[in-house]
This record gives C-alpha cells, structure tokens and sequence, in this order.
C-alpha cells in the first residue's frame, strides 16, 4: 500500500510537473507573440478625409475660376435722367446769372401748376417775362384796354440768346454747362421716344 501511494504520488508528482511545464511553455509562447506584437511597427495613420460635402464645394469652385464676371447693369429711369438734367440746368443757368450784368434777364426756375392740372412741372424763364406779364395784368384790372406782352416778351427773347452766345464764347466753364445740358436732354428725349415707341402713353 505504501507502496502503491508512493507510486501513485510519484506519478501525480510527475503529472503536476508535466502539466505544469506545458503552461510555462504555453505562457512562454504567448509573452513570445506579444512581444513580437509590441516590437512591430504601428499601422501608418490614416489622415482625416475632408468631409465629402466641402471636397465637393471646392471642386466646384474651381471649374468657375476660369469665367470672367458679368456685370449687369439696370437701365436708368426716366426720371432719374430729368433729375440729372435739372441739376446741369441750374448749374448753368446760376453761372448765367452770376455774369450776367443786367439782372432782368436772370433766370430763374420753379415748379408751377399749370391751370387745369394737378401735376407741378419744372419752369424756367427770365425775370423779364414776369416782369411784362404782371404789368399786362395790373394795366387791365386798373381798367386799361388788355395789352399782350407777347410782342415785347419775342424782343427781350432776342437779346437773352445773344446774350448767351457770347457768355458761351468767352467763358468755357458756361459754354462746357451748356453743352453737357443739350447733351442730357437729347439723350433723354431719345430714350423717351424709344421706350415709348409702341405706346399712345408719352410722359
């Protein structure tokens, strides 16, 4: 019996140790692939990608690069044409006035009503056709016979347009005034006519 047990012992012995040494060695092997695992060289790093939706946008910004830009521009009113032409207008006639010696035939602008209508319009004359037209009224609510200016008006009308022709001549800034003014209203009579062509209607 003692006999058997020692036996029995030694071969139980014997496969503790066997077992034993085949978990060394199996934990030998794995610490071995670990480290083999640790000492080879980490996967390179993918970098981030650009978010497809901007990659997109920048591709597509780069096929206009090579177009050349467009410029549209919106045809002018009427309105504001007559606008630029006011202010040459008076910026003329205030140069006209300024040399002008002879003050009855200054010019002058304002916007009246016309009798029948609502509408103001923009009017310019010379001191002097007030000047003949108020007489005209007040020698006929005195009770004198009605006396038409209209005669008097055409012979002062004469000598404002010499008067003018010789201030375009001698002074370049008022010829320059003038000619710019002229320029304007053809312009603006041309686009009137144009626009208007096809239409009964003409402002």
């Amino acid at each position: 019996m003692v006999g058997l047990l020692l036996a029995t012992g030694t071969v139980a012995h014997g496969a503790l140790l066997a077992q034993e040494a085949q978990i060394q060695d199996f934990q030998a092997q794995e610490s071995h692939a670990q480290a083999s695992h640790d000492q080879e060289p980490h996967a390179q790093e993918t970098p981030p990608q650009e978010p497809r939706a901007q990659a997109a946008g920048s591709v597509e910004d780069d096929r206009y690069d090579d177009l050349e830009e467009v410029v549209v521009t919106a045809p002018r009113t009427l309105s504001a044409m007559r606008a630029e032409i006011d202010a040459v207008q008076n910026r003329a006639f205030s140069l006209f006035n300024e040399l002008n010696v002879d003050n009855d035939y200054d010019i002058v602008c304002r916007r009246e009503t016309p009798t029948g209508s609502y509408i103001p319009v923009r009017v310019c004359r010379p001191r002097y056709v007030d000047r003949l037209e108020g007489e005209a009224t007040r020698d006929f609510l005195a009770g004198d016979a009605f006396f038409d200016p209209g005669g008097d008006i055409m012979y002062h009308e004469n000598i404002l347009r010499q008067k003018l022709a010789e201030m375009a001549e001698e002074y370049p800034e008022f010829h320059a005034a003038l000619a710019e003014y002229y320029r304007l209203q053809s312009a603006y009579e041309d686009e009137r006519r144009e626009r208007f062509r096809d239409s009964w209607f003409v402002r």
